[in-house]
């Protein structure tokens, strides 16, 4: 329900199960980023914090309330809770892309510009694992590791580009600069273009993977695609 952006209704199932498991670090996570889905952050920094509070050691949370904090313009909380997610998870790229963008908030456009490199040297690490024999892990566990680095590779195509470009700006980078918005207006167009519609076969064999693993990555994607254009850029 959440993920097909009914967040009313997602709403009133979360609080019905909220009275049968009040300790579901997941349970408040979802919940806050539905308040977050709203626009309402303070509360969906409330419910992101319970569910920290809850499961201190679980990424994605840390992850959310970055973005929460970024979007609240909080950007010392936004840099503490993105650091947080990075210890935890150093291998998921859309971390240091508001990592980067958090930094130059600050000022700190040194820092920042590193934060970018590292979205790119991780997509390729990550790339690299996916490439890589799956011995020992289930044919769904296989692909959704693909999945997420392909969702990763595409939301990292041209606005990490875009947001680099100025922090290099800002940064009297301007060699640099240009090159990456010549990157940026590349991976636009081709993000622009029309795509063709895969076979309904090819899409009906997908499998599905219903668990805990499965619900991380669903929020993790819902947290990026939520973000509008204008607060992915630093400008």
């Amino acid at each position: 329900i959440q993920d097909s952006n009914e967040i009313d209704v997602a709403l009133v199932k979360y609080r019905v199960a909220a009275v049968q498991t009040p300790n579901s670090a997941q349970l408040w996570n979802n919940i806050g980023m539905c308040f977050f889905s709203k626009t309402k952050y303070i509360a969906a920094v409330a419910c992101l914090k319970r569910a920290l509070y809850l499961d201190p050691f679980e990424w994605i949370i840390a992850y959310n309330l970055g973005i929460a904090h970024l979007s609240m313009g909080q950007y010392a909380s936004a840099f503490h809770y993105l650091s947080a997610s990075i210890n935890l998870k150093p291998d998921f790229a859309s971390a240091y892309m508001y990592l980067g963008i958090t930094l130059a908030r600050l000022g700190d456009y040194d820092n920042s510009c590193s934060a970018y490199e590292k979205v790119r040297t991780t997509l390729r690490t990550c790339a690299a694992c996916v490439r890589a024999p799956h011995h020992g892990v289930s044919p769904v566990r296989a692909y959704l590791r693909v999945r997420r680095v392909q969702s990763l590779s595409m939301e990292a195509d041209h606005t990490v580009h875009l947001n680099f470009c100025i922090s290099l700006l800002n940064a009297r980078r301007m060699d640099r600069a240009r090159e990456q918005y010549v990157k940026f207006l590349a991976a636009f167009q081709v993000r622009s273009r029309p795509r063709r519609t895969a076979p309904a076969a090819s899409v009906a064999c997908m499998p599905h993977a219903v668990g805990p693993a499965t619900l991380r990555e669903r929020t993790a994607r819902g947290v990026v695609t939520a973000e509008s254009a204008g607060e992915r850029t630093n400008g």
